[in-house]
């Protein structure tokens, strides 16, 4: 007899996420993770789970489940469904494309069962670890707690979510040191718009081309650089991005604003302000 849930329908891939790989960046492997640690921890949430516990990350929607046992499960993020409930088996879920942001989550209760690659399950399709989940994947889910046990707890949906997570936010950005003041002020006094060339490694800006001729040796970046290109364009790391680039940066953005700019969606506008590192 068949356990746990099965992908009967995906738009796009899915992945299994947590909170990443940490201390690892100096080895060249990036720490990964969910794209919205705020959306991902509601989902967790939902569902009881107070940890570090195992999601499936989606983009954009277009998903349906098949459930071949009774499982708690919740929905955060895109597709608009913001709540937690049982599911009994021989049930399905439709997660929907309606387009309010771009990243979303699955939690059931207790977690997904998956393997680790260096102390995490978070998958890494460049990387070759985990790999991508899709129609006819079948997950294994950690469920020893009856769903019984859950019927008369009381969750709350996430009404809010779309304007509180998905929404247009002005983002706070560290100057990169590496531009003069009125290049930074330029960057920042134009609204940019994010490209179709977005994924969980970079997201591509596009706007006004800010010129420069700024050759630098291969360093260092970490998640939120924003790194100029030859042709003036702006790049963003995310949380698979690399660990060393060959870009100047012209600065960063604060990490509780990262999470903002994964939400929003190809041809998004996105709008920045100046803050200092002491903020945080």
């Amino acid at each position: 007899m068949k356990r746990g849930i099965s992908i009967t329908a995906a738009s796009m891939p899915l992945g299994f996420q947590d909170q990443g790989r940490r201390g690892l960046r100096r080895f060249g492997v990036p720490h990964g993770g969910v794209m919205d640690l705020v959306s991902a921890k509601m989902a967790n949430l939902l569902v009881g789970n107070y940890g570090n516990q195992v999601l499936l990350e989606y983009a954009y929607g277009g998903i349906t489940l098949d459930f071949f046992e009774d499982l708690y499960l919740s929905v955060v993020g895109a597709g608009g469904i913001n709540r937690s409930r049982l599911y009994v088996a021989g049930e399905q879920l439709t997660i929907p494309i309606v387009g309010d942001c771009t990243w979303g989550y699955i939690a059931v209760s207790r977690g997904f069962l998956t393997e680790e690659v260096f102390g995490s399950a978070s998958s890494n399709a460049r990387a070759g670890w985990g790999g991508d989940l899709g129609k006819g994947s079948l997950l294994e889910v950690d469920n020893y707690l009856h769903p019984q046990d859950f019927k008369m707890k009381k969750y709350p949906t996430l009404d809010w979510m779309k304007s509180n997570f998905c929404s247009e936010q002005v983002l706070r950005v560290a100057s990169g040191g590496m531009f003069k003041p009125d290049e930074e002020r330029l960057f920042l006094s134009k609204t940019w718009k994010v490209s179709n060339l977005i994924d969980r490694s970079g997201y591509r800006l596009e706007g006004k081309v800010i010129p420069h001729s700024l050759e630098i040796k291969s360093g260092p970046v970490v998640e939120g650089a924003i790194q100029m290109t030859p042709d003036g364009q702006a790049i963003v790391t995310m949380p698979d991005g690399p660990t060393v680039g060959g870009y100047p940066v012209i600065g960063y953005i604060h990490p509780e604003d990262v999470r903002v700019l994964a939400q929003r969606l190809p041809g998004a506008p996105v709008r920045f302000k100046a803050y200092d590192f002491n903020e945080l």
